[in-house]
């Protein structure tokens, strides 16, 4: 990130002492890093984590950091500079002079709580006058409280039968446990095809390793084809781990054809679209069992080409609308007035606002809609001003993933899903920024986050996208604006699983020619979306936008603007899963995602010329003023 530089004073500095002239050499600068051990057991002896300076000095070095991690401070562990404590999430580390090593004691606290493992990652963020090395050291802590439960049973089932299922703990219970046993539609109706159970209560006692209940099927009826429905385990105790549904079908006879919409076929890779543009219809399909899409409905047309494009409202007529689903916007900050955005806003449920207190103890004071990086506070919002007038980008990809439905306005691919606000404004291009926003965004629930932005290379950023998705994040990142046969970084990690890369292309599902390509490797997870005229919420007062009783509006170009119609595509597919944190859930979303997405129309080099020849430049003048962050 270009910013002001300290004036540097001459390599030789000159004194007197007594009428005679001393040199003295100013310290060179040096290599700071951090390591400490990978693994340690929950009620293991004291480990140690160590800064390291490559060369002693004459002034003291300071180096700030931040913790983070799925463990809790004062919780789950201790951490202990010399005699003096390390409370904070973050703060500063000082090598006194001629010091060139910092101890620091990393206790692990044993509980009986079963929790499975968590980690600490503790990260330097930034030294003055030096250089930073190895930037992170992340240690596993070992719960060995821990058991796992699964639900096993036949996965197909014959109509008018009663079938046993089993709840199987890893070992034997050590105190009372509940679990709680629920079934959900998905082409099979509890009304017509099976009893459904509702919170049937199924208990542990201690010893006990393994519990059965059962689940009775209707006569067939008229009803020939197969139907599916879910059978979801949980428990209401925080220290049990989540459990994995399961998929149950009833076998049909053959002689009736399943109700949907058009089959889903197989996607293909091609250097230009990826695996093609996202299929909200076919994805969802999917995920509920099918074999074809979900039935087709009515285009909107007007400013909701782009849902269309997608197909969305197959989605929601179908009752999938983004509810219970967070995705974080990292950008320029959403405008949470917006009358199109202020009931999609986000709300952090352990904290209290203006209390002046870190509520949720997760290291920022009051973030209640999210967290504003630029300005280090608790206020996200987007403003115009800043960054050579590129504000209002975040407000923009806010809008295409959750506004609100209005008369002649758009509304977001998955209107019901929440935003989670993260400003970062023009410390875009300092990684450790950027990685911080990322990791505050897992670990504060963010089922998706989107980063309609484009960095240099960075192995800090490279860690901070692998942790989010560890925890079962999905990151949609935009390719780049350049026409290159590549994506950009960090799309090009779209080899990652979790992560997906957007392309754009225009109303006729046609590549748009400022968009960065899949390039040759079928590895890369990269699919398009609408990505030209898309409309979409911005600031008020916002250059060239049409205002209105619903808010401000404006037509921008760009892979900004596919991003997160896939990230409201992804959201979609997750409120039609029963549990969407659950292990595994990541995976088969994004697979469902890249595997259904529609195949491009046939597109000749002729077309393309016709279209550059007709005025599609690679960028509009609205989107020029993102340039600064590499995405509009």
């Amino acid at each position: 990130m270009a910013g002001t530089r300290a004036r540097r004073s001459p390599p030789w500095r000159g004194a007197t002492s007594r009428g005679v002239e001393r040199l003295e050499r100013r310290d060179c600068p040096a290599v700071v890093s951090i390591s400490g051990p990978t693994e340690v057991t929950e009620a293991g002896q004291p480990v140690t984590f160590t800064a390291t300076l490559s060369a002693p000095q004459t002034r003291p070095v300071e180096v700030s950091y931040f913790i983070s991690g799925t463990a809790t401070a004062r919780q789950d562990y201790r951490l202990a500079l010399g005699t003096g404590g390390l409370p904070a999430p973050s703060g500063t580390l000082i090598f006194k002079p001629g010091t060139t090593w910092l101890p620091i004691a990393f206790t692990p606290i044993g509980d009986t709580i079963r929790e499975g493992n968590e980690d600490v990652r503790f990260s330097l963020a930034a030294v003055r006058g030096h250089t930073l090395g190895t930037k992170t050291a992340v240690c596993s802590i070992i719960d060995d409280d821990n058991y796992t439960a699964s639900v096993t049973g036949p996965a197909r089932v014959q109509a008018n039968t009663t079938s046993r299922f089993t709840i199987q703990l890893s070992s034997p219970a050590t105190r009372n446990e509940t679990f709680y046993v629920n079934t959900e539609d998905r082409t099979a109706s509890s009304s017509s095809d099976y009893a459904p159970l509702r919170n049937l209560p199924v208990t542990f006692s201690p010893g006990q390793q393994a519990k059965h209940f059962r689940i009775a099927t209707r006569p067939a009826g008229s009803a020939g084809f197969d139907r599916s429905f879910v059978v979801t385990v949980s428990s209401r105790a925080k220290d049990v781990p989540a459990v994995l549904p399961v998929t149950v079908t009833i076998a049909g006879n053959g002689t009736a054809v399943p109700p949907g919409g058009p089959p889903i076929l197989p996607a293909t890779f091609t250097h230009d679209y990826g695996w093609g543009v996202v299929n909200a219809a076919a994805a969802v399909g999917k995920m509920l069992g099918g074999t074809t899409a979900l039935p087709e409905v009515a285009n909107l047309g007007g400013v909701n080409w782009g849902n269309d494009i997608v197909r969305a409202p197959e989605a929601w007529a179908r009752g999938y609308t983004g509810n219970g689903i967070v995705v974080a916007v990292v950008d320029t900050g959403v405008d949470y007035t917006h009358p199109s955005l202020v009931n999609s806003i986000w709300v952090n449920p352990r904290e209290i606002a203006n209390d002046g207190i870190d509520n949720d103890n997760n290291g920022f004071i009051d973030d209640v809609r999210g967290w504003d990086f630029f300005g280090n506070d608790n206020d996200p919002m987007d403003d115009i001003g800043y960054l050579d007038g590129s504000g209002g980008h975040g407000t923009h990809v806010a809008g295409t993933i959750s506004a609100a439905a209005s008369t002649d306005r758009p509304r977001g691919v998955a209107f019901d899903a929440k935003v989670m606000a993260v400003r970062l404004s023009n410390q875009i291009r300092d990684d450790n920024y950027l990685a911080s926003s990322i990791l505050y965004a897992a670990n504060n629930g963010a089922h998706v986050i989107n980063l309609s932005l484009g960095v240099p290379p960075s192995l800090t950023v490279t860690d901070a996208i692998r942790f989010a998705t560890s925890l079962g994040s999905i990151v949609v990142v935009a390719s780049g604006n350049d026409g290159r046969p590549q994506a950009d970084f960090p799309a090009s990690l779209a080899t990652v699983p979790g992560v997906i890369a957007v392309g754009a292309v225009d109303g006729t599902r046609t590549v748009a020619p400022f968009s960065n390509r899949a390039g040759t490797s079928n590895a890369l997870r990269y699919v398009t979306a609408p990505g030209v005229q898309v409309v979409s919420t911005v600031p008020r007062n916002y250059p060239g936008a049409s205002a209105s009783a619903a808010g401000s509006f404006v037509a921008l170009d760009g892979t900004s603007m596919a991003a997160p119609h896939v990230a409201g595509v992804v959201a979609l597919a997750l409120s039609a899963v029963p549990n969407p944190r659950t292990p595994g859930v990541r995976d088969r979303i994004v697979n469902a995602l890249f595997s259904t997405a529609q195949q491009p129309p046939a597109i000749t080099m002729a077309a393309m010329a016709s279209a550059l020849e007709a005025g599609q430049q690679p960028r509009t003048k609205t989107a020029r003023a993102f340039a600064a962050l590499q995405s509009a």
